[in-house]
Protein backbone atom coordinates (compact mmCIF):
# COMPACT_ATOMS: atom_id res chain seq x y z
CA UNK A 1 0.00 0.00 0.00
CA UNK A 2 1.20 3.47 -0.84
CA UNK A 3 -0.29 6.86 0.00
CA UNK A 4 -0.13 9.74 -2.46
CA UNK A 5 -1.89 13.01 -3.10
CA UNK A 6 -3.34 14.97 -5.97
CA UNK A 7 -4.08 18.65 -6.20
CA UNK A 8 -7.59 19.32 -7.46
CA UNK A 9 -8.25 22.22 -9.88
CA UNK A 10 -9.63 24.23 -6.94
CA UNK A 11 -6.28 23.80 -5.15
CA UNK A 12 -7.50 21.34 -2.52
CA UNK A 13 -5.25 18.37 -1.77
CA UNK A 14 -6.88 14.92 -1.95
CA UNK A 15 -5.11 11.89 -0.45
CA UNK A 16 -5.43 8.32 -1.69
CA UNK A 17 -4.18 4.95 -0.54
CA UNK A 18 -3.39 2.66 -3.43
CA UNK A 19 -2.91 -1.05 -3.74
CA UNK A 20 -2.00 -2.63 -7.04
CA UNK A 21 -0.60 -5.76 -8.60
CA UNK A 22 0.75 -6.71 -11.98
CA UNK A 23 -1.25 -8.88 -14.37
CA UNK A 24 0.97 -11.03 -16.59
CA UNK A 25 0.29 -13.35 -19.48
CA UNK A 26 1.51 -16.95 -19.85
CA UNK A 27 4.90 -15.65 -21.05
CA UNK A 28 5.23 -13.51 -17.92
CA UNK A 29 4.83 -10.28 -19.90
CA UNK A 30 3.14 -7.43 -18.13
CA UNK A 31 -0.26 -6.85 -19.70
CA UNK A 32 -1.98 -4.73 -17.07
CA UNK A 33 -1.83 -3.31 -13.61
CA UNK A 34 -4.92 -3.71 -11.50
CA UNK A 35 -5.52 -1.79 -8.34
CA UNK A 36 -7.78 -0.07 -5.92
CA UNK A 37 -7.64 3.56 -4.84
CA UNK A 38 -9.25 4.64 -1.59
CA UNK A 39 -9.86 8.28 -0.71
CA UNK A 40 -8.19 8.77 2.69
CA UNK A 41 -8.34 12.57 2.77
CA UNK A 42 -10.47 12.80 5.91
CA UNK A 43 -8.40 10.18 7.72
CA UNK A 44 -5.22 12.05 6.77
CA UNK A 45 -6.63 15.39 7.97
CA UNK A 46 -7.73 13.81 11.25
CA UNK A 47 -4.27 12.32 11.73
CA UNK A 48 -2.62 15.69 11.08
CA UNK A 49 -5.01 17.37 13.52
CA UNK A 50 -4.20 14.78 16.19
CA UNK A 51 -0.49 15.41 15.68
CA UNK A 52 -1.04 19.15 16.19
CA UNK A 53 -3.20 18.59 19.27
CA UNK A 54 -0.58 16.31 20.80
CA UNK A 55 1.76 19.32 21.00
CA UNK A 56 -0.71 22.16 21.54
CA UNK A 57 -2.67 23.38 24.54
CA UNK A 58 -6.27 23.52 23.35
CA UNK A 59 -7.28 26.48 25.53
CA UNK A 60 -4.43 28.89 24.77
CA UNK A 61 -3.19 27.37 21.49
CA UNK A 62 0.32 27.59 22.93
CA UNK A 63 2.76 24.70 22.70
CA UNK A 64 2.14 22.29 25.57
CA UNK A 65 4.51 20.64 28.05
CA UNK A 66 5.47 17.90 25.55
CA UNK A 67 6.30 20.42 22.83
CA UNK A 68 8.29 22.50 25.32
CA UNK A 69 10.34 19.54 26.54
CA UNK A 70 11.02 18.44 22.94
CA UNK A 71 12.24 21.94 22.07
CA UNK A 72 14.26 22.16 25.28
CA UNK A 73 16.05 18.96 24.33
CA UNK A 74 16.90 20.45 20.91
CA UNK A 75 18.11 23.67 22.55
CA UNK A 76 20.36 21.73 24.89
CA UNK A 77 21.89 19.79 21.98
CA UNK A 78 22.34 23.00 19.97
CA UNK A 79 23.96 24.69 22.95
CA UNK A 80 26.44 21.83 23.35
CA UNK A 81 27.23 21.97 19.65
CA UNK A 82 27.46 25.75 19.15
CA UNK A 83 28.14 27.11 22.62
CA UNK A 84 25.08 29.41 22.41
CA UNK A 85 23.23 29.88 25.66
CA UNK A 86 19.54 29.62 26.38
CA UNK A 87 17.36 30.28 29.40
CA UNK A 88 14.18 28.81 30.85
CA UNK A 89 11.74 31.01 32.75
CA UNK A 90 8.85 29.60 34.74
CA UNK A 91 5.73 31.50 35.68
CA UNK A 92 2.62 30.52 37.55
CA UNK A 93 -0.38 32.64 38.44
CA UNK A 94 -0.76 33.20 42.16
CA UNK A 95 -4.26 32.62 43.53
CA UNK A 96 -5.53 31.29 40.20
CA UNK A 97 -7.71 28.77 42.03
CA UNK A 98 -9.47 31.70 43.70
CA UNK A 99 -10.37 33.11 40.27
CA UNK A 100 -11.92 29.80 39.22
CA UNK A 101 -13.70 29.38 42.57
CA UNK A 102 -15.15 32.89 42.79
CA UNK A 103 -15.65 33.92 39.15
CA UNK A 104 -16.01 30.51 37.51
CA UNK A 105 -13.99 28.48 35.04
CA UNK A 106 -14.91 30.62 31.99
CA UNK A 107 -13.30 33.61 33.74
CA UNK A 108 -10.26 31.50 34.61
CA UNK A 109 -10.00 30.37 30.99
CA UNK A 110 -10.21 33.97 29.79
CA UNK A 111 -7.48 34.93 32.26
CA UNK A 112 -5.20 32.15 30.96
CA UNK A 113 -5.77 33.18 27.35
CA UNK A 114 -4.99 36.82 28.16
CA UNK A 115 -1.81 35.92 30.03
CA UNK A 116 -0.69 33.68 27.15
CA UNK A 117 -1.25 36.53 24.65
CA UNK A 118 0.67 38.98 26.82
CA UNK A 119 3.59 36.60 27.25
CA UNK A 120 3.74 35.66 23.58
CA UNK A 121 3.68 39.33 22.59
CA UNK A 122 6.77 40.08 24.67
CA UNK A 123 9.23 37.47 23.37
CA UNK A 124 11.10 37.12 20.10
CA UNK A 125 9.98 34.79 17.32
CA UNK A 126 12.85 32.40 18.12
CA UNK A 127 11.69 32.04 21.73
CA UNK A 128 8.89 29.77 22.94
CA UNK A 129 6.07 30.40 25.38
CA UNK A 130 4.28 27.23 26.45
CA UNK A 131 1.47 26.37 28.79
CA UNK A 132 3.04 23.82 31.06
CA UNK A 133 -0.25 22.93 32.70
CA UNK A 134 -2.94 24.51 34.85
CA UNK A 135 -1.78 28.04 35.60
CA UNK A 136 1.88 27.36 34.77
CA UNK A 137 3.80 28.74 31.82
CA UNK A 138 7.36 27.98 30.71
CA UNK A 139 9.33 30.31 28.45
CA UNK A 140 12.38 29.23 26.50
CA UNK A 141 14.70 32.06 25.50
CA UNK A 142 17.13 31.12 22.73
CA UNK A 143 20.56 32.57 21.88
CA UNK A 144 21.02 34.50 25.11
CA UNK A 145 24.02 36.81 25.19
CA UNK A 146 24.27 37.43 28.94
CA UNK A 147 22.38 37.32 32.23
CA UNK A 148 21.25 40.93 31.95
CA UNK A 149 19.22 40.11 28.82
CA UNK A 150 17.46 37.31 30.75
CA UNK A 151 16.71 39.72 33.59
CA UNK A 152 15.35 42.30 31.12
CA UNK A 153 13.01 39.79 29.49
CA UNK A 154 11.86 38.47 32.87
CA UNK A 155 11.12 42.02 34.05
CA UNK A 156 9.20 42.79 30.84
CA UNK A 157 7.16 39.59 31.18
CA UNK A 158 6.45 40.43 34.82
CA UNK A 159 5.20 43.90 33.87
CA UNK A 160 3.06 42.43 31.09
CA UNK A 161 1.20 40.05 33.37
CA UNK A 162 1.06 42.48 36.32
CA UNK A 163 -1.18 44.89 34.40
CA UNK A 164 -4.83 44.46 35.39
CA UNK A 165 -6.86 41.93 33.44
CA UNK A 166 -10.59 42.34 33.07
CA UNK A 167 -12.53 39.15 32.44
CA UNK A 168 -16.18 38.61 31.68
CA UNK A 169 -17.92 36.85 34.54
CA UNK A 170 -20.22 34.89 32.21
Amino acid sequence: QQDFSFKRPDGAIVWFAGQSHAVRDASDRLIAIEGILTDITERRRASERIAVLAHTDVLTELPNRKAFLDRLELSLARSKRTGNSFAVLYLDIDYFKDVNDTLGHPAGDALLRTVSERLTGRVRDIDMVSRFGGDEFAILLEDIKDCSSIEAVAAELGRAVANPITVDRN
